[in-house]
């Protein structure tokens, strides 16, 4: 018996498994996540969390990626802090999220499969000459996902 709520972890664990996918020739694996935040007087407090799972084969050549983003918004008012009701990832609220963002991370993920690290580079000037997002925090987090990854057993 457990005296906190678990129905949250409960939910992602279901979720890892209705997302799962099988991956062929995979050796290592790695995931990181990259977190800015911009505190403007007049505006909301942003988090924004970039979040990269990426698995390599024995040449080091990437045969899977996966790119996710939390955008968390939050104000403060009379020294509390109150965040939004909205928990779900830029990557879960797909194309009600706008911008066609699903479809260009989606279009960057793709961009990295069969390359090295040293072969990835801008992927936001690379990938697709229509990719309007931002893609700076999604490329450093990219780049870091290689310092972390670990073998497979």
């Amino acid at each position: 018996s457990v005296s906190i709520d678990i129905n949250g972890y409960i939910d992602a664990v279901n979720l890892a498994i209705k997302n799962a996918v099988a991956v062929e020739g995979l050796v290592e694996f790695g995931q990181t996540s990259t977190v800015t935040a911009s505190m403007d007087a007049d505006k909301p407090v942003e988090i924004n969390t970039v979040v990269v799972a990426t698995g390599v084969d024995k040449d080091g050549k990437v045969v899977y990626s996966h790119i996710d983003q939390m955008q968390q918004k939050a104000t403060i008012t009379a020294g509390k802090v109150v965040a939004d009701a909205n928990t779900k990832t830029k990557g879960q609220l797909g194309k009600d999220y706008g911008m066609n963002w699903d479809e260009q991370v989606a279009a960057m993920a793709k961009h990295i499969i069969g390359k090295t690290s040293s072969e990835i580079d801008k992927l936001g000037a690379d990938v697709v000459s229509s990719v309007s997002i931002t893609a700076d925090e999604i490329e450093k987090t990219v780049k870091k996902v290689f310092t972390v990854l670990k073998k497979v057993a």
